[in-house]
């Protein structure tokens, strides 16, 4: 009834959220403690130093009753004796007055008092020095396990299966990475280490309230009823907050990354205003929300802030009987001001470790759905470098015996498929877009596994080694489009052979016929290209592409569209380069060009779902 009664206030955009999961909620924090692995010699350290200082505040407490019980009944005299001598030094030089002030808190003051008022200024020294270090030994510790989780999380998603990539936008990617990982390095870092230094303080203050009297231990719990109706309150709202939160964010950052990154599109196609309209809307969608969010909290913290004042007028109440009384005195009830908010604070903190889990999940159930894609297929690298070595002596080709292939289930790609790709040839697939040539040359990559069928590698001699991710070693690829790196031209150069020298890196330029032009350029090699080559051409982009795979100097060579932006005349002393050198045996491409036909040993055609050889040697003529 009162969560009915809020929705109508709030105005909720969605009347019911689903149901918490807490036992998924608990597998995920256990999933999460994992990445502290490696960093608990250290968190122990920081542990220890936590608990150190929770005894040493419970003795404080003790000390704290003992002085108060001791200073109070002198409390009426003191006042009086220090208002008299501060009449009679009104007008003192100020070297008398300090030394009047100490001879008079020695004479007036017992030995014990002044030894806990040292006590309290060496405690509170001590306290200052432990939290300076606490702070920086927590921030390199926290930077350290934070790096190290996004390192991880960076690391998996490279090496998950392709496909199954390809379900999200790179730019939730990168919110997973980044915000997403500070939520999973947080609970390591904090969370389950403070719950252990929280039960240790609950356990030694709880004590220590019985000591003094039992019914104090009640009164620190009466606020958990509150607490855990709290929780039954707003849980589920804060769950569903937390989840949409992250959704929109994530869509937040995939529409700046994929608009960023596609300047001249919006600009060319004059869709400036468009896109500004979009962003607003997702702006708007967040302010939405976030309204909604600050109202919702607002009446919430209403009801539990009435209902916690009500509770605590109560417990004054009871400690004004209880003083009248004589059933207490200042310095337990001074004590009790400790001692209970060390008691009662590791059930509030359990409490908020329960609500904040509840939003914590939200992060962790997508970072765990990374950790859930599969992984690329592996083989034995021993097998591979054995097949290497037979190959390097007996050349390498591909086949591919009855395959089929389809992205979604059900939408049949290629079905099947046999091709034969000998040592040395060089073999075109044709056909108009969308038929699958790309999908030939992923499959021969190991990103993609064939539904049924296989793919294969093969030597001269007939020796066989099933397509994976080891084997793409074996491969040197020209993608389509423009996929240069920022950064310098030599850098991009290095990606296809980090240990290349100035003299490798000239000469696959010269094949690609690039060299020329980078020659021209004031730097060099160290020439500065942009995001996805800004600063040269497309046919530029090509060549240098071309040229980083020759530098890379597999066996067999993948051309996907890797010429299309070129002329004729440069096409052709490219190709001629390619095949004239020596540098890749056999090379497989993809092509839309009839002049590239005639340097091909096949060709195949790619078209409604299956494969055909229309040329089977090089003096065939074909016509397409």
């Amino acid at each position: 009834m009162l969560r009915r009664f809020m929705n109508q206030i709030v105005g909720f955009q969605r009347d019911t959220v689903e149901e918490i999961n807490w036992k998924r909620i608990w597998q995920q924090l256990k999933w999460m403690n994992g990445f502290s692995k490696g960093f608990r010699g250290r968190i122990g350290v920081l542990t220890g130093f936590s608990i150190f200082f929770v005894f040493l505040g419970i003795a404080y407490a003790r000390l704290y009753q003992w002085a108060i019980d001791k200073i109070m009944p002198q409390t009426q005299e003191i006042i009086a004796f220090v208002e008299r001598t501060a009449l009679e030094m009104r007008y003192a030089p100020f070297g008398d007055k300090i030394m009047r002030i100490y001879e008079l808190a020695i004479s007036i003051l017992p030995v014990s008092i002044v030894w806990i008022l040292l006590g309290y200024l060496v405690y509170k020294i001590v306290t200052y020095l432990y939290s300076l270090f606490m702070e920086f030994f927590t921030l390199r510790l926290s930077m350290d396990l934070a790096l190290g989780i996004k390192r991880k999380i960076y690391a998996t998603i490279l090496e998950s299966d392709w496909l199954s990539l390809t379900q999200y936008h790179a730019g939730d990617l990168v919110q997973r990475v980044s915000s997403d990982a500070e939520t999973v390095s947080g609970f390591a870092m904090q969370t389950v280490p403070g719950m252990i230094v929280q039960a240790i303080q609950f356990v030694a203050a709880f004590a220590m309230l019985i000591y003094y009297d039992w019914t104090l231990c009640i009164i620190a719990f009466v606020g958990v009823p509150l607490s855990m109706f709290g929780i039954k309150l707003t849980g589920r709202r804060r769950h569903d907050y937390a989840k949409r939160s992250l959704e929109l964010s994530a869509k937040n950052s995939s529409f700046l990354y994929e608009s960023m990154a596609n300047i001249m599109v919006i600009k060319s196609f004059m869709l400036v205003a468009q896109f500004i309209r979009r962003y607003r809307a997702i702006h708007e969608e967040l302010f939405g929300l976030i309204v909604e969010q600050k109202k919702y909290g607002i009446v919430t913290g209403a009801i539990m802030g009435m209902l916690g004042r009500v509770i605590r007028i109560g417990i004054y109440v009871y400690f004004g009987v209880r003083l009248i009384d004589g059933y207490t005195t200042f310095g337990k009830l001074a004590a009790f001001g400790m001692l209970g908010s060390m008691v009662s604070g590791p059930v509030n903190s359990i409490m908020g470790f329960i609500m904040n889990s509840i939003e914590i999940s939200a992060s962790a159930e997508r970072v765990m759905t990374i950790y859930e894609l599969p992984r690329d297929r592996s083989q034995v690298p021993d097998t591979v470098r054995e097949f290497a070595q037979k190959a390097e002596r007996d050349g390498m080709g591909l086949r591919v015996d009855n395959l089929e292939f389809a992205y979604e289930k059900g939408l049949v790609v290629l079905h099947d498929v046999d091709i034969t790709v000998n040592p040395g040839e060089t073999v075109a697939f044709v056909g108009p877009s969308g038929e699958g040539k790309t999908t030939l040359i992923r499959l021969a990559l190991g990103l993609l596994t064939p539904d049924k069928g296989r793919a294969y590698l093969v030597t001269g001699r007939g020796e066989a080694l099933n397509l994976s991710v080891e084997t793409r070693e074996f491969f040197s690829y020209v993608p389509q489009g423009n996929t240069l790196f920022s950064g310098t031209i030599r850098e991009n150069m290095e990606m296809g052979d980090p240990e290349a020298d100035e003299a490798q890196i000239i000469r696959a330029l010269e094949q690609a016929c690039i060299w020329k032009f980078v020659q021209s350029l004031p730097m060099g090699l160290d020439t500065p290209i942009g995001e996805r080559g800004v600063g040269v051409s497309e046919g530029q982009a090509q060549r240098l592409a071309i040229a980083r795979a020759l530098l890379r100097g597999a066996p067999i060579l993948l051309l996907d569209e890797a010429t299309s932006a070129l002329d004729i005349y440069t096409e052709k002393e490219v190709l001629d380069n390619i095949f004239s050198s020596g540098v890749c045996k056999t090379c497989v491409l993809t092509t839309h060009r009839p002049s590239v036909f005639t340097v091909c040993d096949k060709i195949y055609r790619v078209r409604q779902r299956s494969v055909e050889l229309i040329k089977a040697s090089r003096d065939q003529e074909v016509e397409f």
